[in-house]
């Protein structure tokens, strides 16, 4: 992995979700969290890689009581996503539907990776 796509796709380690902040949290912080719901495996419709930079919360954060893709939904685009870097994409427009409501949103690499876990 280059340094320059690593630094990109890197969530900063203060941000919520993110495997750091996990490691900082009391059992009662951890309990009084409002988690992300997580739609169900197969529910995403669509994928696009795009060369815009969001910058917005919703596109770079994973938001409390935010609804996300299943990780599982995301894979494709992270096997994808450091040749997709070096040609110039930094964001993927992810399609998906959940509890019968659709969602269409812009996702920065990086939250891509923190959906993972990564």
């Amino acid at each position: 992995m280059s340094s320059d796509f690593q630094r990109y796709v890197s969530p900063l380690p203060q941000r919520a979700f993110t495997q750091e902040h996990f490691s900082t949290l009391s059992v009662q912080q951890a309990l009084d969290l409002s988690y992300p719901s997580i739609a169900p495996e197969g529910s995403v419709t669509s994928t696009e890689l795009l060369n815009d930079v969001p910058c917005s919360g919703s596109a770079t954060v994973i938001m409390h009581g935010e609804v996300i893709p299943h990780y599982k939904d995301l894979l494709p685009i992270t096997s994808i996503m450091e040749d997709a870097f070096k040609a110039g994409m930094r964001s993927a427009r992810v399609e998906f539907t959940f509890n019968g409501m659709k969602y269409s949103r812009l996702y920065h690499f990086s939250k891509v990776c923190s959906s993972l876990g990564l």
